[in-house]
């Protein structure tokens, strides 16, 4: 989409343990990983190409013209985006690209529509939601930038019965009560296993629908 193949310095904002950012090293040279969260830094995956920082995406402690593209899987719903546009267009080179990127979880199972249903008047009314904003990717270029362009995908991704608990596990919906106080995630785990227990033969996995969306933008206008 950008017309490059490789960068010399990438920064991946919203980085979480550091999936992102290490699959970053191959398209850069150097990668740097911010992230608000201190426990996802202290699990952040080790890279010798790949340095993690402390940071909120609206306060990025970098000069100006420090990279040559900004990154953010799965973040831009948790932020101030204005402060954050204005932070990655400042930390961008005047060549330099932005990809702002999700893959989320459609709530889907194939060949099991019972499970849409569980997930709806279930699960996301026992575990609703945090406050956040309803887009993960914005399609309009924010101000100094302009579209490069965009691809959205269905990813099937298959699961044990187990791996699908895990992976519920990690959703805001589960680990906010579990930060608040209000339940366990040993409680929370049980209660998740024995309500998709049903949707699972044993021994056998599913194959859960996710939805994949990422769009580019440029930090300057494009040539005339």
């Amino acid at each position: 989409m950008v017309g490059v193949t490789t960068v010399r310095r990438a920064l991946d904002v919203a980085c979480g343990t550091g999936l992102s950012s290490v699959a970053l090293a191959h398209l850069a040279d150097r990668v740097v990983g911010s992230e608000v969260a201190s426990g996802m830094l202290a699990a952040a995956r080790r890279d010798p190409a790949v340095d993690y920082v402390l940071s909120p995406a609206e306060r990025l402690p970098f000069p100006g013209s420090a990279f040559d593209a900004v990154t953010v899987a799965s973040g831009v719903h948790w932020f101030d985006r204005e402060r954050f546009f204005a932070e990655a267009h400042r930390v961008l080179t005047v060549d330099g690209w932005l990809a702002v990127y999700d893959h989320y979880f459609l709530g889907e199972m194939d060949d099991v529509p019972g499970f849409s249903t569980w997930m709806e008047d279930s699960f996301s009314a026992r575990y609703p939601l945090p406050p956040r904003s309803e887009t993960a990717v914005t399609t309009e270029a924010p101000p100094g930038f302009h579209r490069v362009g965009g691809d959205e995908y269905v990813d099937v991704v298959e699961m044990t019965h187990r791996g699908l608990v895990d992976y519920l596990l990690t959703q805001s919906n589960t680990t906010v009560p579990v930060a608040s106080g209000r339940e366990s995630r040993a409680a929370i785990r049980v209660w998740l296993s024995d309500e998709t227990d049903g949707f699972f033969e044993p021994d056998r996995s599913r194959r859960l629908r996710f939805w994949l969306a990422i769009v580019c933008f440029g930090a300057s206008e494009p040539a005339s």
